[in-house]
């Protein structure tokens, strides 16, 4: 009887958790979110990037046009 139940308690012990297998849709779900992640992130920075150059182009416009007014006066 001692036997038997030292011996549950050493198979207990024994006893590991399997290691979870990615599932197919698991595996789906983080390659679609991969992507919709790069896309929207490439659209993103296409948007800051035109408005990054807008603005340098209205400064520069703007130095322009004080230097025009500059050589205007003289």
């Amino acid at each position: 009887m001692t036997n038997t139940s030292s011996q549950s308690s050493q198979d207990s012990l024994l006893i590991v958790a399997p290691t979870p297998v990615p599932t197919a849709p698991a595996v789906g779900f983080v390659i679609i979110a991969l992507s919709f992640t790069v896309v929207a992130s490439w659209f993103g920075y296409k948007k800051y990037r035109t408005h990054q150059r807008s603005r340098l182009l209205k400064r520069q416009v703007a130095m322009l046009e004080a230097m025009w007014r500059i050589s205007s006066t003289k």
